[in-house]
């Protein structure tokens, strides 16, 4: 994944794999949230049975999209706690 900067776009060599910036959004950010939380580690940051994870239904795969395309990427609805937090249809 490359990184469009307020210079334009980076070089692969200096941006991130999508895999490393999806985690450093999730899994990694879920640890350190809350100092509580991040004892916790089987329970936050995956989505899992048993786990306390919220999730974001996106309008494209980031994983799929051009990296010039990622900032187009929107969010449709977010779930927290097996239930619809926000919707961009509602």
């Amino acid at each position: 994944m490359t990184h469009i900067s307020n210079r334009g776009l980076l070089t692969p060599k200096r941006g991130l794999f999508v895999t490393s910036a999806a985690d450093g959004s999730t899994t990694f950010a879920a640890y350190t949230s809350d100092g509580s939380l991040a004892l916790r580690r089987t329970e936050v940051g995956s989505l899992v049975p048993g786990s306390l994870a919220g999730f974001a239904v996106l309008d494209a795969d980031p994983f799929a999209v051009e990296a010039p395309c990622l900032p187009d990427v929107r969010v449709q609805a977010t779930w927290v706690t097996r239930c619809l937090a926000w919707s961009r249809s509602t």
